[in-house]
């Protein structure tokens, strides 16, 4: 797969101030700090794109991306707009991009300048919107909620409703007076009851008339005990002269003739090439389709039978899922399976080191903890499907081979700490030890095993070790690690709501902090760590799920839904909010270097930078 885009989608330095002075601070006291966006790495699976001329508009679920595509093979990002919703499908006319933005409704952008887009309108819709396409001054918009609404978008900054169209959508295309929709409905049990194609006559916009449909029953038959709970079973529709082309799930393109729109049929369907059809578009009369990886390009000249003529590499699309900061290296692992090690030594112009590619290489599934050492990757793994995992250390200074030590262990891990050349990994069962200083070598040197342990996060502070245990009502377990090699439990403290996937904590000068996911901050006293005590507690006025919590006192900072708060915790007892920040997607995994905050933002990597006075 190639990766090299990553490079094109990093963004230069940002000026722009994030936030403000929190409300009810004593300027005569303190100054809190100021933020400003330093760098934006995007990650994201591609939801839509569209092709105009030497533009390539891309949405993921953060947002829109335009790129210079002169030269194919090297994509030049031009801009990043985030929408706030979850942007899902596209469609650009004469520079206006209107998107279909989930819980956002309907987003109208000027892309006349790609470098600078702006927001000309927004339109709410009944539930989410899914669809959306043009034809001359009407724009229908599909909704997973309600029926379809038909927009005079004559002036596009204030769109006029004038119709709708029956049935939920979650592709639409126009055909001329046609307008083809294909969406699934689902009873009360969100158990798919149809799922169709169909063909409505827009002559009269304000009195949609279906007139053909087509059936897909087989669409409709999830696997055994799961539920049917998405509407998005196709992935992308077009139409072109008498034919139609459906994308599916399954890396699938349905070929549906429309010859006699009253009555559609399948004429064909053909594999494109990919795991998952995640949208098609039409270009100097070839079928363009995008895939969770690339661009394939079909000739239509059997229009039931394309074949294909071209592929190029599409940027990359996945989830971040960890994140970890030492010194100048910043590690990132997502969701197809790449580690990358980015040099951050100048933020204002990071520089990809290396990616290793975990999945087709290393046959490695999941990778839940990262860590430094000294200038090494620490990379702890697990390999879901055999309740195993293990060790990688990797030296980004040997990109040649890169991999210059392991270790395979009996458990699913979960997580990772570094304390010198000490390394403590947790899984299922265990608290295991490990001696790197042989980096070659890794040795396990101590272990602590009990069946009920299911260790999901480790913090290290002195010599000892909080370990989170348990479900969604866990424990925090103290282990005394002052022999590495002989971990003992000497206390817990019950939680309760913590985040069901790893929970974030962090430890310092004989504090816990928990984010304890509905619960909020917890803060606990591990003075006596044979009898941890709550000291402290904040929640979110906004309700937020708080998934992580870094510490650089007197502050500590919470991601946590769409947001990273802020909190002055120089009293542990009274933590206060001084400041919430936006961020563009889901604020999932968070970590604090020198003065840069380090925010996973499930779709982004987002790097912050603070100036100011501390309490």
């Amino acid at each position: 797969m190639n990766r090299s885009f990553l490079l094109f989608c990093i963004a230069s330095l940002l000026l722009v101030a994030c936030g403000s002075d929190p409300s009810g601070s004593d300027p005569d006291v303190v100054e809190y700090p100021e933020y400003k966006v330093l760098m934006d790495i995007p990650f994201g699976e591609l939801t839509d794109f569209r092709i105009v001329g030497d533009r390539l508009y891309t949405t993921n679920y953060y947002g829109l991306m335009i790129y210079d595509i002169a030269d194919p093979e090297h994509l030049v990002l031009q801009c990043r707009l985030a929408t706030r919703g979850e942007a899902r499908r596209l469609a650009v006319v004469d520079e206006l991009a209107f998107i279909a933005d989930g819980r956002g409704g309907l987003k109208i952008v000027d892309a006349s300048d790609p470098v600078s887009p702006r927001v000309l309108g927004v339109v709410a819709i009944p539930g989410e919107a899914q669809a959306v396409d043009i034809h001359g001054h009407l724009a229908v918009v599909g909704s997973n909620r309600a029926d379809s609404i038909v927009f005079d978008i004559s002036e596009p900054e204030a769109p006029v409703q004038i119709g709708t169209v029956e049935g939920l959508a979650a592709d639409i295309v126009f055909h001329g007076d046609l307008l083809l929709t294909f969406g699934t409905e689902s009873n009360d049990d969100f158990r798919c009851t149809s799922s169709a194609l169909r063909v409505v006559d827009m002559a009269d916009p304000a009195r949609a008339l279906q007139v053909g449909r087509i059936d897909f029953p087989e669409r409709c038959r999830p696997p055994p005990g799961h539920l049917y709970l998405t509407p998005n079973a196709g992935w992308g529709l077009v139409a072109a002269g008498d034919y139609a082309y459906l994308g599916s799930d399954d890396g699938k393109v349905l070929v549906l003739d429309l010859s006699d729109p009253t009555a559609p049929v399948e004429a064909g369907r053909f594999y494109s090439g990919g795991h998952c059809v995640r949208g098609l578009d039409l270009q100097n009369e070839n079928l363009m389709v995008a895939t969770s990886e690339d661009l394939l390009e079909f000739d239509l000249d059997d229009p039931e039978s394309p074949t294909k003529e071209d592929q190029h590499p599409l940027p990359r699309g996945a989830y971040l899922s960890e994140i970890a900061v030492e010194g100048s290296y910043l590690l990132t692992a997502d969701s197809l399976g790449a580690l990358t090690i980015f040099d951050v030594g100048t933020l204002a112009s990071p520089r990809q080191v290396l990616q290793i590619e975990l999945v087709e290489d290393y046959n490695i599934l999941s990778t839940p903890g990262l860590g430094l050492a000294d200038g090494l990757a620490l990379v702890a793994y697990s390999e879901t499907l055999v309740q195993k995992g293990g060790l990688l250390i990797v030296d980004p200074g040997k990109p040649a081979q890169p991999v210059i030590g392991s270790l395979h262990v009996d458990d699913d891990l979960k997580a990772v700490a570094v304390d010198g050349q000490v390394v403590y990994l947790v899984g299922g069962q265990m608290l295991l030890t490990v001696d790197i200083g042989d980096p070659a070598r890794p040795e396990i040197i101590g272990c602590f095993n009990d069946s009920n342990l299911r260790a999901r996060n480790i913090a290290l502070d002195g010599h000892h070790a909080f370990v989170i245990s348990g479900g969604t009502s866990g424990v925090l377990k103290v282990f005394d690690i002052g022999d590495p090699a002989l971990p003992l439990e000497v206390g817990q403290f019950p939680l309760a709501g913590v985040n069901p996937g790893r929970p974030g904590i962090a430890a310092r000068d004989g504090l816990v902090f928990v984010a304890s996911g509905t619960y909020g901050l917890v803060i606990l006293d591990a003075s006596d760590p044979g009898s941890p005590k709550e000291i402290g507690t904040w929640k979110p006025q906004t309700g937020d799920f708080l998934c992580d919590v870094a510490v650089d006192y007197p502050y500590a900072f919470l991601s946590a839904g769409m947001r990273i708060h802020v909190l002055d915790i120089s009293d542990p007892a009274s933590p206060a909010e001084v400041q919430t920040l936006d961020t563009p997607g889901h604020a999932q995994r968070i970590a604090f270097s020198g003065d840069a905050i380090f925010v996973g933002d499930t779709y982004d990597l987002v790097v912050y930078s603070f100036s100011g006075k501390k309490l």
